[in-house]
């Protein structure tokens, strides 16, 4: 089974290390706009979680997901983002998001293109990227006891990250 993984592992995408460039993706939001990744990341901060609303370990984390995107909304320097690379159906995305009022944008990744080029494998991991580079990769977690809010007040003020939590992702 270690072999098995790790073999998968090794076929994993490129962007799998932090410091390499933001993938040029297009990212259509369901509020009708479109988010293009290395375009955004070269003069802000761009923060996604990967997200979906019908996996179990996914709906515990939506409070710590909303309560981030309220510490962050306002900010000008950041671009928050769900993005949903699990089956979701966008027209459900976007009912989901209003219901709950969301405080970040979630992204319908029918193809997922996001999921394949960062190598996300399930709900709950996180991406930071900044000055057009992946800055940081790990998780989100419901109880918080994640670093994705340090991370993201250390990529705005230029600061190094800090080390990634646990990624399985």
């Amino acid at each position: 089974m270690k072999m098995m993984i790790a073999a998968l592992l090794a076929l994993a995408p490129a962007l799998q290390d932090v410091g390499k460039d933001a993938p040029s993706l297009k990212l259509k939001g369901v509020d009708g706009k479109e988010y293009d990744l290395a375009a955004l990341s070269k003069d802000k901060v761009v923060v996604i979680v990967s997200w979906s609303f019908d996996c179990p370990s996914g709906q515990p984390v939506v409070p710590r997901a909303n309560a981030i995107g309220e510490k962050l909304a306002g900010n000008d320097k950041v671009v928050y983002l769900g993005v949903s690379s699990y089956g979701d159906v966008a027209d459900k995305l976007a009912a989901y998001s209003k219901e709950k009022e969301l405080k970040y944008v979630l992204v319908h990744d029918e193809g997922k293109t996001f999921a394949k080029t960062v190598g996300a494998k399930q709900v709950n991991s996180a991406f930071v990227f900044a000055k057009g580079k992946l800055f940081w990769r790990g998780g989100i977690t419901a109880k918080g006891d994640d670093p994705l809010l340090t991370v993201v007040e250390a990529a705005i003020s230029g600061t190094p990250a800090p080390a990634p939590n646990k990624f399985s992702g």
